[in-house]
């Protein structure tokens, strides 16, 4: 079991990355979201590809923490550490 694979009370698809663009909305949704926040078009190939890598860039954990309600130690146990 990789670290995105924690569970949690209210996620417990088998990637933490999927259940939390899932639970923001869907892929599209997440892409709007991140532009919108950002500042800068960003695509819904590009949110794919978080799926795909199993992972969430570190910059945009906040928002999708935000919007969510996943602790963002649990997005990225890694960066973003339980202190």
């Amino acid at each position: 079991m990789n670290n995105y694979e924690t569970r949690t009370d209210d996620v417990t698809d088998e990637s933490i990355v999927k259940a939390a663009i899932q639970k923001a909305g869907g892929v599209s949704a997440v892409a709007r979201l991140v532009t919108k926040k950002s500042g800068k078009a960003y695509s819904y190939q590009a949110v794919q590809s978080w799926i795909s890598q199993d992972r969430i860039p570190p910059k945009y954990i906040p928002i999708i923490s935000d919007v969510t309600g996943i602790s963002k130690s649990t997005l990225d146990p890694i960066v973003f550490q339980e202190q």
